[in-house]
């Protein structure tokens, strides 16, 4: 699960990088809300609604 959860993690770091550089153009966390509940099948966790809106603003940013 570890190893899973530090995929999840690198690809938030990866995002931030890239848009920090201004190299955003694909959404790169898009899925991570079903990828993190497909490893810990927790659906009360407060954090689930914050990656699902940052997914949609990414999708917003590289519009």
């Amino acid at each position: 699960m570890k190893i899973k959860l530090d995929f999840i993690i690198n690809k938030y770091n990866k995002l931030k990088e890239l848009i920090l550089n201004n190299k955003l153009n694909t959404n790169i966390i898009k899925g991570s809300v079903r990828a993190y509940l497909d490893v810990f099948n927790d659906y009360d966790n407060p954090v689930l609604e914050q990656m699902s809106k940052m997914e949609k603003n990414i999708d917003v940013m590289i519009q």
